[in-house]
C-alpha cells in the first residue's frame, strides 16, 4: 500500500516517570527524540501525523516540527493510560486514510522500516507489526477497517493486544535489518542501547 495514504499516530502523552526530563527531549541525532520521530515520520511519506500529547504538553509541543500534515492533538485524560490517548488520536484521523501506524515516542526506528511495512499493509493482511532478527518489536501499523476496533480498547483488556488477538489470522510480521525494532526508550539503560543500536 502506498504510504502516502496513510496515518501515523505518535505517542508521547505519559509521565516518563523512569526518564527525568521527559524522554521526549532526549538527544536523538542531534535533535531532541519528539522532534526526530515527527521528521522521520514525515520523510517516511505519511499524509498525516498526529502528535498525542498531555503531560507536559505545552512544552513538548514547541519540540513538534511546523510541518503542513502534522496536528497535535492534546490528550487531558492521559493520566488513564496509553489506550486513551490512542483513541483521542484516531479522533483526528482523516476519514480518507487507508491505515495507521501507532508508535510511541520512545520507539525511534528508521524510515525504512516504516516503508516497508507499509508496503506489506493490505485487505488480507490488517495488522503489521516488525520484527529483527525474528525478535518481534514495534511500531505496529492497523488497516483501516481495523479503526472501529481500535475505538473500543480499554487498558482493563490489555489495550492493542486484544486486537492483535482477535486478529491473529489477519496479521503480518516482517523481518526487518533495523536493530531498533525490538527497543522500547523506558529507562537510561534502553537509552544507552538506542544509541548503540544506531552505531552497529
Amino acid at each position: 500500500m502506498t504510504i502516502s495514504r496513510l496515518s501515523a499516530l505518535l505517542l508521547s502523552a505519559g509521565l516518563s516517570s523512569r526518564i527525568n526530563p521527559h524522554k521526549a527531549f532526549l538527544d536523538w541525532r542531534g535533535t531532541p527524540l519528539l522532534a526526530s520521530q515527527v521528521t522521520c515520520l514525515n520523510l517516511a511519506g505519511f499524509s498525516e501525523i498526529i502528535v498525542v500529547l498531555g503531560y507536559e504538553y505545552k512544552q513538548l509541543a514547541r519540540l513538534v516540527p511546523n510541518i503542513p500534515n502534522v496536528k497535535i492533538a492534546i490528550n487531558d485524560s492521559y493520566i488513564t493510560g496509553q489506550t486513551s490517548s490512542i483513541k483521542h488520536g484516531i479522533s483526528y484521523l482523516s476519514p480518507e486514510t487507508d491505515g495507521v501506524m501507532i508508535v510511541a515516542v520512545d520507539q525511534p526506528r528508521n524510515i525504512t522500516t516504516h516503508q516497508i511495512m507499509s508496503d506489506h499493509l493490505s485487505e488480507r493482511h490488517t495488522i503489521i507489526t516488525p520484527s529483527y532478527k525474528g525478535i518481534p518489536g514495534h511500531p505496529v501499523l492497523f488497516h483501516k477497517s481495523l479503526i472501529n476496533d481500535l475505538l473500543s480498547i480499554e487498558e482493563s483488556s490489555k489495550g492493542l493486544k486484544q486486537i492483535l488477538i482477535r486478529h491473529a489470522s489477519m496479521r503480518f510480521t516482517v523481518d526487518i535489518n533495523d536493530p531498533l525494532i525490538p527497543i522500547n526508550i523506558n529507562t537510561m539503560d534502553d537509552y544507552q542501547s538506542a544509541l548503540s543500536a544506531t552505531e552497529s
